[in-house]
Protein backbone atom coordinates (compact mmCIF):
# COMPACT_ATOMS: atom_id res chain seq x y z
CA UNK A 1 0.00 0.00 0.00
CA UNK A 2 1.18 3.49 -0.76
CA UNK A 3 0.40 5.72 2.20
CA UNK A 4 -0.93 9.07 1.04
CA UNK A 5 0.80 10.99 3.79
CA UNK A 6 4.56 10.84 3.46
CA UNK A 7 4.71 8.51 6.43
CA UNK A 8 8.04 7.57 7.84
CA UNK A 9 8.52 4.96 10.54
CA UNK A 10 9.03 6.26 14.05
CA UNK A 11 10.77 4.66 17.02
CA UNK A 12 10.14 5.57 20.66
CA UNK A 13 9.92 3.85 24.03
CA UNK A 14 6.47 3.44 25.60
CA UNK A 15 6.54 4.85 29.11
CA UNK A 16 5.61 2.63 32.02
CA UNK A 17 2.00 2.15 33.01
CA UNK A 18 3.24 2.48 36.59
CA UNK A 19 2.34 6.15 36.15
CA UNK A 20 -1.28 5.18 36.66
CA UNK A 21 -0.46 3.09 39.72
CA UNK A 22 1.36 6.05 41.24
CA UNK A 23 -1.67 8.27 40.65
CA UNK A 24 -3.93 5.72 42.34
CA UNK A 25 -1.62 5.45 45.35
CA UNK A 26 -1.13 9.19 45.84
CA UNK A 27 -4.79 10.04 45.40
CA UNK A 28 -6.01 7.30 47.71
CA UNK A 29 -4.12 8.86 50.58
CA UNK A 30 -6.24 12.03 50.30
CA UNK A 31 -9.64 10.45 49.77
CA UNK A 32 -12.23 9.43 52.33
CA UNK A 33 -14.27 7.18 50.03
CA UNK A 34 -13.54 5.41 46.79
CA UNK A 35 -15.82 4.31 43.97
CA UNK A 36 -14.70 1.70 41.44
CA UNK A 37 -16.48 1.36 38.14
CA UNK A 38 -16.62 0.18 34.55
CA UNK A 39 -17.33 2.33 31.50
CA UNK A 40 -18.10 1.69 27.81
CA UNK A 41 -19.21 3.80 24.89
CA UNK A 42 -18.50 5.03 21.38
CA UNK A 43 -16.02 7.56 19.94
CA UNK A 44 -16.50 9.89 16.99
CA UNK A 45 -12.94 10.87 16.10
CA UNK A 46 -10.99 12.74 13.47
CA UNK A 47 -7.60 14.34 12.79
CA UNK A 48 -6.44 17.93 12.75
CA UNK A 49 -4.13 18.14 9.71
CA UNK A 50 -1.41 20.75 9.36
CA UNK A 51 0.78 21.09 6.27
CA UNK A 52 -1.38 18.64 4.32
CA UNK A 53 -3.21 19.95 1.23
CA UNK A 54 -5.85 18.48 -1.05
CA UNK A 55 -7.18 16.14 1.65
CA UNK A 56 -10.63 16.01 3.25
CA UNK A 57 -10.40 14.45 6.74
CA UNK A 58 -13.64 12.75 7.77
CA UNK A 59 -14.75 11.36 11.11
CA UNK A 60 -14.70 7.67 11.97
CA UNK A 61 -16.39 5.73 14.78
CA UNK A 62 -14.97 3.25 17.24
CA UNK A 63 -15.60 1.69 20.66
CA UNK A 64 -14.12 2.49 24.03
CA UNK A 65 -14.22 0.54 27.29
CA UNK A 66 -12.34 0.39 30.55
CA UNK A 67 -12.25 0.84 34.31
CA UNK A 68 -11.90 3.83 36.61
CA UNK A 69 -11.70 4.84 40.26
CA UNK A 70 -13.36 7.89 41.80
CA UNK A 71 -11.71 9.36 44.91
CA UNK A 72 -14.25 11.57 46.67
CA UNK A 73 -12.48 14.47 48.40
CA UNK A 74 -15.76 16.14 49.43
CA UNK A 75 -19.49 15.78 48.79
CA UNK A 76 -19.14 17.40 45.38
CA UNK A 77 -15.48 17.30 44.36
CA UNK A 78 -13.54 14.19 43.32
CA UNK A 79 -10.55 13.01 41.33
CA UNK A 80 -10.90 10.21 38.78
CA UNK A 81 -8.08 8.26 37.10
CA UNK A 82 -8.88 5.47 34.69
CA UNK A 83 -7.64 3.04 32.07
CA UNK A 84 -9.60 2.89 28.81
CA UNK A 85 -9.22 1.02 25.53
CA UNK A 86 -10.26 3.31 22.66
CA UNK A 87 -10.31 3.12 18.86
CA UNK A 88 -9.76 6.45 17.06
CA UNK A 89 -8.87 7.40 13.50
CA UNK A 90 -9.80 9.33 10.39
CA UNK A 91 -10.82 8.78 6.78
CA UNK A 92 -8.67 10.82 4.41
CA UNK A 93 -10.43 11.50 1.12
CA UNK A 94 -8.25 12.59 -1.81
CA UNK A 95 -10.86 12.44 -4.58
CA UNK A 96 -14.28 10.98 -5.30
CA UNK A 97 -12.71 7.58 -5.90
CA UNK A 98 -9.66 7.62 -3.66
CA UNK A 99 -9.60 7.43 0.14
CA UNK A 100 -7.60 5.88 2.98
CA UNK A 101 -9.11 5.01 6.35
CA UNK A 102 -6.84 4.86 9.41
CA UNK A 103 -7.86 3.13 12.63
CA UNK A 104 -5.65 3.57 15.69
CA UNK A 105 -6.22 1.77 18.98
CA UNK A 106 -4.92 3.27 22.22
CA UNK A 107 -4.70 2.61 25.92
CA UNK A 108 -5.97 5.88 27.40
CA UNK A 109 -5.00 6.93 30.93
CA UNK A 110 -7.12 9.98 31.87
CA UNK A 111 -6.89 11.81 35.20
CA UNK A 112 -9.76 14.25 35.64
CA UNK A 113 -11.14 16.49 38.37
CA UNK A 114 -14.94 16.28 38.78
CA UNK A 115 -17.56 18.51 40.35
CA UNK A 116 -21.04 17.03 40.83
CA UNK A 117 -24.04 19.09 41.91
CA UNK A 118 -26.72 17.81 44.30
CA UNK A 119 -29.10 17.13 41.38
CA UNK A 120 -26.64 14.69 39.78
CA UNK A 121 -25.34 16.89 36.98
CA UNK A 122 -21.62 17.52 36.87
CA UNK A 123 -18.63 18.51 34.80
CA UNK A 124 -15.03 17.35 34.59
CA UNK A 125 -11.68 18.18 33.00
CA UNK A 126 -8.08 17.05 33.07
CA UNK A 127 -5.09 15.63 31.21
CA UNK A 128 -4.84 12.30 29.42
CA UNK A 129 -1.93 10.24 28.17
CA UNK A 130 -2.46 7.57 25.51
CA UNK A 131 -0.26 4.64 24.51
CA UNK A 132 -0.55 3.39 20.93
CA UNK A 133 -1.46 -0.30 20.78
CA UNK A 134 -2.12 -0.81 17.07
CA UNK A 135 -2.80 1.02 13.81
CA UNK A 136 -4.35 -0.16 10.55
CA UNK A 137 -4.79 1.50 7.16
CA UNK A 138 -7.25 0.53 4.43
CA UNK A 139 -7.21 2.08 0.95
CA UNK A 140 -10.57 2.26 -0.87
CA UNK A 141 -12.12 -0.29 1.54
CA UNK A 142 -9.40 -2.79 0.69
CA UNK A 143 -7.48 -5.10 3.02
CA UNK A 144 -6.27 -3.62 6.31
CA UNK A 145 -2.53 -3.27 6.60
CA UNK A 146 -0.30 -2.58 9.58
CA UNK A 147 0.54 1.12 10.01
CA UNK A 148 1.67 1.17 13.64
CA UNK A 149 5.26 2.05 12.82
CA UNK A 150 4.39 5.41 11.27
CA UNK A 151 2.75 6.93 14.36
CA UNK A 152 4.21 8.28 17.57
CA UNK A 153 3.83 5.83 20.41
CA UNK A 154 2.31 8.28 22.93
CA UNK A 155 -0.29 11.00 22.69
CA UNK A 156 -1.13 13.71 25.23
CA UNK A 157 -4.54 15.37 25.33
CA UNK A 158 -6.81 17.61 27.37
CA UNK A 159 -10.27 16.17 28.04
CA UNK A 160 -13.45 17.68 29.45
CA UNK A 161 -17.19 17.39 29.39
CA UNK A 162 -20.47 16.96 31.23
CA UNK A 163 -22.17 14.05 32.95
CA UNK A 164 -25.24 12.94 34.84
CA UNK A 165 -25.15 10.61 37.83
CA UNK A 166 -28.18 8.49 38.70
CA UNK A 167 -28.74 7.48 42.36
CA UNK A 168 -28.33 3.80 41.46
CA UNK A 169 -24.69 4.31 40.45
CA UNK A 170 -25.18 4.74 36.69
CA UNK A 171 -23.27 7.58 35.02
CA UNK A 172 -23.83 9.03 31.53
CA UNK A 173 -20.99 11.15 30.17
CA UNK A 174 -20.21 13.26 27.10
CA UNK A 175 -16.48 13.92 26.73
CA UNK A 176 -14.43 15.96 24.27
CA UNK A 177 -10.73 15.20 23.82
CA UNK A 178 -8.24 17.46 22.06
CA UNK A 179 -4.73 16.21 21.35
CA UNK A 180 -1.98 18.66 22.30
CA UNK A 181 0.90 16.66 20.84
CA UNK A 182 1.32 15.34 17.30
CA UNK A 183 0.63 11.68 16.65
CA UNK A 184 2.54 11.99 13.38
CA UNK A 185 5.10 14.45 12.00
CA UNK A 186 7.06 14.49 8.75
CA UNK A 187 8.67 17.65 7.40
CA UNK A 188 5.82 20.21 7.44
CA UNK A 189 3.07 17.62 7.96
CA UNK A 190 1.56 17.33 11.44
CA UNK A 191 -1.43 15.36 12.71
CA UNK A 192 -3.34 15.61 16.01
CA UNK A 193 -6.21 13.53 17.37
CA UNK A 194 -9.52 14.91 18.52
CA UNK A 195 -12.70 13.07 19.45
CA UNK A 196 -16.18 13.27 20.95
CA UNK A 197 -17.19 10.42 23.21
CA UNK A 198 -20.50 9.20 24.64
CA UNK A 199 -20.28 6.60 27.39
CA UNK A 200 -22.23 4.79 30.09
CA UNK A 201 -20.68 3.75 33.39
CA UNK A 202 -21.61 1.80 36.50
CA UNK A 203 -20.07 2.49 39.90
CA UNK A 204 -19.94 -0.41 42.32
CA UNK A 205 -19.83 1.99 45.29
CA UNK A 206 -21.42 5.38 44.63
CA UNK A 207 -20.88 7.32 47.85
CA UNK A 208 -21.15 10.71 46.13
CA UNK A 209 -24.86 10.19 45.49
CA UNK A 210 -25.60 9.20 49.09
CA UNK A 211 -25.48 12.73 50.44
CA UNK A 212 -28.41 14.46 52.08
Amino acid sequence: MKYKLSLKAKSSTIKSIFLLLAIFSITKGFSQSTSLGIRAGVNMSNWNLSGVTGVDARSTYGPNAGVFATFNLSKSFSLEPGVMYAVLGSELKYSEVEKVEYKTSYLHVPFVARYVFANGFGFFSGPQIAFLLNAKASENNGPKQNAKGVFNKTDFAIVGGMEYNFPVGINVRVKYSQGITDIYTHESQKVKNYSLNLSLAYKFHHAERRKK
